[in-house]
């Protein structure tokens, strides 16, 4: 199991638990990293447009913006 994260309290917090992790979720090996691209990830933030075009209505393209905008932020 690979967990990855930005925040080092957060890793420090699942190696705490690691004994737990390898226990309760049977799984062999727990790495835990905050090095998303030796994994290949990628991570995107796109919004449901149905659900959420009909909730926002007229401000449908501002949010969607918005989300694109806090997605590249967060990269």
């Amino acid at each position: 199991m690979v967990v990855i994260s930005k925040d080092a309290q957060t890793l420090n917090d699942v190696r705490a638990l690691q004994k737990y992790v390898l226990e309760e979720l049977n799984v062999r090996t727990l790495t835990v990293t905050s090095d998303k691209e030796t994994y290949g990830v990628m991570m995107r933030a796109e919004p449901e447009h149905r659900t959420l075009g009909s909730r926002l209505k007229g401000s449908f393209k501002a949010v969607t913006q918005a989300i694109k905008v806090f997605a590249i932020f967060l990269h």
